[in-house]
């Protein structure tokens, strides 16, 4: 009987470490592939937080403090980083940390995983969290140049109020914004239908129940999160990480959107639901004017609407 040889399947240039561990985040379990993949030894892993290796690896305080702060409240983390091994290796990371919940719901332990990027994502960040986005991307659009001068705190204060009373809308509303900022240039008439649209998905958020929307206002710190007075969740925008920016902040009490509402947001294809559709609304002026929009809904923390301005 003939033998066949068969050829030996490739070895995996790029394994996948895993790492496991409690609610404190301290590493309970790491595989030989941790240690081939970092160079460090599993007895020199066990028992460290998981953050101790983040803050080896030089990643952002702030990134380190997010990754903590979504893994207790039951969200995954995705960073890449450059990462250079105990034997001057030097590769680029991807490191991706879910919770894990017991029998009755809670946060109970962690799982990260670890692999080489092939090859290097080229980036002049030290860290970021990336957004992966799906489905189709937002059809480009006409860039419009405004050339109007705009005082932030008096077009916030004045289109909202206005919206207010046109709308005869029940929610509360309070605002904290900064006098201090320098005027912006924009198209007015554009910025106004923008927070209009951003108020309206509040408001049917809401269906005309009791509820609060918090309109804010100041500069973000480059390289640094965004961490909102309305709700201290911080996000990581992946233009924050270039400058600094002037910011107008529309946050909300409503029950938060789901991962794929704000999917489709941001793909602009939004559903029949009113929220949605405003919302792209917003995203579709926000492009036309060259303006970033990001988007942020947590469970229990409402929805965050982070309009930028470059300064």
């Amino acid at each position: 009987m003939r033998q066949e040889n068969k050829a030996a399947p490739p070895e995996q240039s790029t394994p996948l470490a895993v790492l496991t561990g409690n609610r404190a985040g301290i590493v309970e379990s790491a595989d030989d592939a941790w240690t081939k993949l970092t160079g460090f030894p599993v007895h020199q892993t066990l028992h460290k937080p998981i953050t101790h290796f983040l803050d080896h690896a030089g990643i952002d305080l702030e990134v380190v403090d997010l990754v903590g702060q979504n893994f207790r409240e039951g969200r995954p983390s995705s960073v890449e980083f450059p990462f250079e091994t105990a034997t001057g290796k030097k590769l680029r990371i991807h490191l991706t940390v879910e919770s894990l919940r017991d029998g009755l719901g809670e946060v109970s332990a962690f799982r990260a995983t670890a692999h080489a990027v092939h090859p290097p994502v080229e980036d002049s960040l030290p860290s970021r969290l990336r957004r992966v986005p799906s489905g189709s991307p937002r059809r480009p659009r006409t860039r419009v140049r405004g050339n109007d001068r705009i005082d932030l705190l008096e077009l916030a204060s004045r289109v909202s109020m206005s919206w207010k009373s046109r709308r005869g809308a029940s929610l509360m509303m309070d605002s904290a914004l900064d006098p201090e900022l320098p005027a912006l240039q924009s198209d007015a008439q554009r910025l106004e239908a923008l927070l209009e649209h951003l108020l309206d998905s509040a408001n049917a958020a809401t269906h005309n129940a009791c509820g609060c929307i918090t309109i804010l206002s100041g500069r973000t710190r480059k390289n640094r999160s965004h961490r909102s007075k309305a709700h201290p969740i911080a996000v990581r925008p992946a233009n924050l990480a270039h400058r600094s920016y002037t910011f107008l902040e529309v946050h909300d009490t409503a029950p938060h959107l789901s991962r794929d509402a704000i999917a489709r947001i941001q793909n602009g294809s939004p559903g029949k639901c009113p929220r949605e559709i405003a919302l792209d609304s917003a995203s579709s002026i926000a492009e036309e004017i060259g303006l970033a929009l990001h988007f942020d809904s947590t469970a229990g923390c409402g929805t965050q609407a982070l309009l930028l301005f470059p300064n």
